[in-house]
């Protein structure tokens, strides 16, 4: 792997820190979690002590409350607090743009629903009954056979409304012994639908304190009005206990106090994100933070009831937990008040409520995160840059080194120059100055090696000189048979090494000439052929064949003498290798713009260890004993350098065979 690719890697790990952030972050979100349920249950704590702290309100509420404790939390009909009054008409236009359901009165026959609201001292009620028969109020007949509502206040009050018409309406109260007197204080107004009728009536809002029970009434039923009614409590959100919660109020925080079956009756505060803590990053930027952070697997808040805490299910006393909503998360306290209780009646159940929306907080966070994905993505972009500049310089260098180290050595191994130096301090400086001594040493070695043969030949001249005139002058003796033997033998080793002196010589002399000999054009088809020739008579019974498909002649520029003296050196070594039976082809061809000779002969093949040294000097493949110092092939690749020609060896494809390629320019 290259330099810059593994310093690119190891900037890589820098990532690590956008995901340590992260972690970290996420730690951070948990405990300012845990912070806040902290904060929740600490505001609980206060607005429960306070509560208690006040015996008058405690006892309003107890009052308030009552009503539930007598008839059961699922008899509840509940009165929102209204933006403005309500103008009776009979029409729910305002009701349905004020978003207020409507609830079912329970026990009613046929269907009744109303939705109930307060506005200053006054209770708002829109009543529909169900009713495709519906009997208006005819003077000549008694109530009890037309269409009318009983209302029935606490145990002592029983009102009926009833109508001669669409229009207003006339409310009579029960005043004992089946006398019925007109009331004043109730106003209304009676609307005619399709397949039911309507009411819409405004009384004073003191009346909803003792109970509150309705019951709409069907004409064509026969029979007499009950004497008493289903009762229902009645609640609604008081500005007394709103106020009192609204002390302890904090943006984003919602407190609540809640009657038994989620009922608010004092609220302060909301879960709104306030104005100046908006995010001022794009909504798409805040989710994909949100996703890289995650969110945890909270249950989902249903959506809020009109004047009711999110179902009983969610309202547990003493739970503290989280929910989901939307796409933030809300934590909930729930603290039982414990009410003073008497002897006659249970106290009535009261919860305090505590919620307090994420936004902050994630806003908080999601921020942090923005700016750690920034600083890290910037820290890790400029480690990066610094160290792919940094490997760069460094490849630069190490590259500028190997390409000197390239030029000083030649294609044969031969130092032809100095290994500039460097003035650097690092370790790479260090290197190149090691590279650079290591090759001046290696230079002075080569020469001497190219010069021991000469040096060797010189030296060994004289000595050789006098052992032979020696053997020479003992010859002439007389001696033994056994004497004789020894004679001989040191004859031979005296010839043998004049030979190979001579060979040595002859390969110095051939380096140093090859400057001087002179170049001619000629066709080196024509100069092959008669070497074949005269090779076939010397090297028989061998087979020599020459191969030469093209036609016309094959013109080069050379020395014919020293091109002779290069074939002589190939067929010779054919020779020793491929046997008295063996064969040997001569192959010219052209490649290209160039002609290539090819000299094939059977025998073994070349060793793996020789593979590109056969041509060095000093370096054969024969074995056993003989006076073969490897010279000739370097005298081949000496005279094809000369001829600026390329010289190979191979073996052939086909296996038993050695090839050895020569390819030379042709003549301009």
């Amino acid at each position: 792997m290259a330099l810059r690719r593994q310093l690119l890697l190891l900037a890589s790990l820098t990532l690590a820190l956008p995901w340590a952030g992260c972690e970290y972050i996420r730690e951070m979100e948990a405990g300012l979690r845990e912070g806040q349920q902290a904060a929740l249950t600490a505001t609980a704590v206060a607005v429960d002590a306070r509560l208690r702290s006040d015996r008058d309100l405690m006892t309003r509420i107890d009052a308030s409350l009552m009503s539930v404790s007598q008839f059961g939390a699922d008899s509840v009909l509940y009165a929102h607090r209204l933006p403005g009054p309500v103008v009776i008409d009979g029409y729910d236009d305002e009701w349905r743009g004020f978003a207020i359901p409507h609830q079912v009165l329970s026990g009613n026959q046929p269907h009744a629903q109303t939705a109930m609201g307060t506005h200053g001292d006054s209770l708002y009620a829109f009543i529909e009954v169900a009713d495709s028969t519906r009997q208006f109020f005819d003077p000549s007949n008694t109530v009890a056979q037309a269409d009318h509502l009983l209302l029935q206040i606490g145990e002592g009050m029983m009102l009926r409304i009833f109508s001669a018409a669409p229009g207003p309406v006339s409310v009579e109260r029960h005043v004992g012994h089946d006398v019925w007197q007109r009331e004043h204080l109730i106003r209304g107004v009676w609307n005619e639908r399709e397949d039911s009728y309507a009411l819409e009536l405004r009384m004073p809002l003191g009346w909803s304190r003792e109970g509150f029970a309705l019951s709409a009434w069907n004409g064509t039923v026969h029979g007499d009005p009950p004497d008493a009614l289903l009762p229902h409590a009645l609640l609604r959100e008081e500005s007394l206990y709103s106020d009192v919660l609204a002390a302890f109020a904090r943006p984003c925080v919602r407190l609540s106090l809640v009657a038994e079956g989620g009922w608010v009756i004092g609220a302060a505060g909301g879960l709104q994100v306030p104005a100046n803590e908006q995010q001022s990053s794009e909504p798409l930027v805040r989710q994909i933070l949100r996703r890289i952070l995650g969110q945890p697997d909270y249950p989902h808040l249903p959506p809020d009831y009109p004047g009711r805490v999110s179902g009983d299910k969610l309202v547990k006393p003493g739970g503290n937990a989280w929910y989901r909503w939307s796409d933030s998360l809300v934590g909930r306290v729930v603290m039982p008040v414990n009410i003073p209780a008497d002897d006659e009646m249970p106290a009535p159940a009261l919860m305090l409520v505590a919620e307090q929306s994420m936004d902050s907080l994630h806003s908080l966070t999601s921020g942090a995160m923005g700016r750690l994905l920034w600083y890290t993505t910037v820290a890790t972009l400029l480690a990066g840059v610094t160290l792919l500049a940094y490997a760069s310089v460094l490849s630069w260098r190490i590259r500028r080194l190997s390409h000197a180290a390239q030029q000083v050595v030649d294609g044969e191994g031969r130092i032809r120059a100095q290994l500039p130096s460097s003035r650097s301090r690092d370790e790479i400086g260090d290197l190149a100055r090691s590279y650079a001594a290591l090759l001046q040493r290696l230079r002075h070695y080569n020469e001497y090696l190219e010069t021991l043969s000469s040096k060797l030949s010189h030296e060994l001249r004289t000595p050789l000189a006098i052992v032979r005139s020696s053997l020479d002058n003992l010859g002439e003796l007389e001696h033994t048979a056994q004497q004789q033997v020894y004679l001989d033998r040191a004859s031979d080793g005296a010839a043998r090494l004049s030979r190979l002196l001579n060979s040595m010589s002859a390969a110095s002399r051939l380096e140093q000439s090859l400057h001087q000999s002179e170049r001619e054009r000629m066709d080196l088809a024509d100069l092959l052929g008669h070497l074949v020739e005269s090779y076939r008579s010397v090297y028989a019974p061998r087979s020599l064949v020459m191969t030469y498909p093209e036609e016309g002649p094959l013109w080069v520029t050379g020395a014919p003498e020293l091109l002779a003296q290069m074939c002589d050196k190939l067929v010779e070594n054919a020779a020793d290798f491929t046997g008295a039976e063996g064969y040997i082809e001569f192959n010219l061809s052209r490649q290209g713009r160039s002609i290539r000779l090819q000299v094939i002969n059977t025998g073994p093949a070349i060793p793996d260890s020789l593979q590109g040294r056969l041509f060095d000097s000093l370096t054969s493949g024969r074995t056993g004993e003989g006076d073969h110092l490897g010279l000739g092939l370097y005298v081949v690749r000496l005279i094809v350098e000369f001829h600026q020609g390329q010289v190979r060896a191979f073996n052939h494809p086909d296996g038993g065979k050695v090839v050895f390629e020569i390819t030379l320019p042709p003549a301009d």
